[in-house]
């Protein structure tokens, strides 16, 4: 076997074990030792045309095409008139991720799963619009596409770690490591057997002469809520037990929520306490994920009042979920488009503060500069250098922050 040879099917191992790199380069070795190898030069305009590199997989498939007479090659070229199209609609939603339009973007970006070309960096985008929109495992189907084609994909692994860090993937009870804790605190408080149906509703088994006393410090109710986010309910005089229950039972978030509003500092027995935990913990399970969907279409919708309640129900029960991040920014974003600037600014720095290195930072930082360029510049000016100095090759690093930097 001649060493073209040797290199092209050693190539091809390393494409189908998903080293697209070191494939490439055992392509080029190959027809170094012999250009007159048309499926070495194929193969190597494809591998550049999965990584978006357009330009240079024409190159090699006209080569392949004027010196092999390759009609294989012809025929790819002829395949690759559309995606001219596909690149600026690609460069179009890349955009719109920084403008925070995830929604418009990741339209444009599913345009372009119409063809092959560009699908790493197409599947990393629509993997991180997945992730800022809380649909987690989606992104995961994406980022796994793309290293199975990469390996090495820097971006793909990073927001693998990411999601493995909050305990979204390669967790066998798919929760975050928190709720696990509060899942144990439960048991071992309480003495109740907790168990999870295929729909994860959580139900208390035992008699209720048998509940334990569960310390009351265990229960962390949320912080200060809108006094506007929960309707006036006059509370009854005696715990409402079989009502909490049932919405336990048929997983009520909006009144579980409003229940745990109205009494967390009004139940006394162990009984009401071991209710209220339950309630808590299924919250935080899942009925966090069904506040920040909502929030997150009323959003898309333009209704940024039912969308600032509803973020505002994700933020009230603290950085204890892996939707915090985003409920907290969108949340920052809806008092933004009702023209409370105070909450704005407030938001937008606790974000900063909270997540310096979180996937809005830049937009952040950006936004603080230009609200506070019209009160206080001291503070617009910081700002304005910790965006420049932290994000130098964004959008956002433009003449309105030097501007800032120059008064």
């Amino acid at each position: 076997m001649d060493k073209a040879t040797k290199y092209y099917k050693k190539a091809l191992t390393k494409y189908h074990n998903g080293y697209i790199d070191e494939a490439i380069n055992l392509c080029g070795a190959s027809v170094a030792e012999n250009n007159r190898y048309k499926a070495a030069a194929s193969l190597k305009g494809i591998l550049f045309y999965f990584k978006g590199d357009l330009e240079n997989a024409r190159e090699l498939w006209d080569f392949n095409v004027r010196v092999n007479k390759d009609v294989v090659s012809k025929k790819y070229i002829e395949n690759t008139r559309s995606d001219d199209k596909l690149l600026s609609i690609y460069t179009r939603g890349l955009t719109l991720i920084n403008e925070v339009k995830i929604a418009d973007a990741l339209i444009l970006l599913k345009e372009c799963e119409e063809s092959d070309f560009n699908v790493l960096n197409v599947s990393n985008y629509i993997a991180v619009c997945l992730i800022k929109q809380g649909e987690f495992i989606d992104a995961k189907v994406y980022l796994d596409k793309v290293l199975n084609i990469d390996k090495k994909n820097k971006m793909a692994l990073d927001n693998i770690k990411m999601l493995k860090k909050f305990g979204i993937i390669n967790n066998k009870f798919q929760h975050g490591p928190i709720i696990i804790f509060l899942l144990i605190v439960f048991i071992l408080g309480s003495g109740l057997s907790i168990h999870f149906a295929k729909n994860k509703k959580i139900a208390t088994k035992q008699k209720v002469d048998t509940v334990k006393p569960i310390d009351n410090s265990k229960i962390a109710i949320q912080k200060e809520t809108k006094p506007e986010e929960v309707k006036k309910i006059e509370p009854e005089e005696v715990f409402p037990y079989d009502k909490i229950k049932s919405y336990i039972d048929e997983a009520n978030y909006e009144e579980l929520d409003k229940a745990l509003y109205i009494w967390k500092d009004k139940s006394k027995d162990d009984r009401a306490k071991t209710l209220l935990e339950n309630a808590l913990v299924l919250i935080k399970d899942k009925g966090l994920k069904v506040f920040y969907d909502k929030g997150y279409k009323y959003f898309t919708d333009k209704d940024y009042k039912n969308a600032s309640d509803y973020f505002h129900k994700v933020y009230s029960y603290g950085n204890i979920d892996y939707l915090y991040e985003n409920g907290l920014f969108y949340l920052a974003r809806s008092e933004e488009n009702l023209g409370n600037i105070n909450d704005e600014i407030k938001y937008y720095e606790e974000y900063s503060n909270t997540f310096p290195k979180g996937s809005y930072e830049a937009t952040v930082l950006y936004n603080l500069a230009i609200l506070y360029s019209k009160s206080d510049m001291n503070k617009a000016k910081g700002f304005a250098k910790m965006l420049l100095e932290n994000f130098p090759n964004e959008d956002y690093n433009n003449s309105i922050m030097r501007d800032i930097l120059a008064k």
